[in-house]
């Protein structure tokens, strides 16, 4: 998935900051050969393949309106992205529902420009 500059209203909230944690969710039942988890929050989705959601931490702040930082955590949207490092600086856009997260990395071709468009500068976080 992928942020739209189109869709930047829809958006609850465009946060930046940097990675402070990752926990890959579900992933070491594989290794351990235990049950498959269901995902009740994506119509009863088994995860079977390990891929299972990751859950971010963040210290962030608002791109539209940068105040004080906080630790914040959600979980990645989509099926196919790379982890995030620690420390990495990144851009998350969330929905609706604020526990998920759209996120652009610093090492993503798009996230200057998205920092252009947001008016952020990358030493602000």
């Amino acid at each position: 998935m992928r942020p739209s500059s189109s869709d930047l209203d829809s958006y609850s909230e465009i946060l930046v900051g940097r990675v402070t944690g990752i926990r890959l969710d579900w992933y070491a039942n594989r290794l351990l050969d235990k049950p498959d988890m269901v995902v009740p929050d994506a119509g009863g989705l088994a995860i079977t393949d390990g891929s299972g959601p990751v859950r971010v931490y963040a210290v962030v702040t608002t791109a539209r309106d940068p105040g004080e930082r906080h630790e914040r955590s959600f979980t990645l949207s989509g099926c196919t992205f790379n982890l995030p490092s620690l420390r990495q600086p990144a851009l998350f856009f969330l929905g609706n529902d604020a526990s998920y997260a759209i996120a652009v990395w610093e090492n993503d071709p798009s996230f200057a420009g998205w920092l252009d468009a947001l008016g952020v500068a990358l030493e602000d976080f």
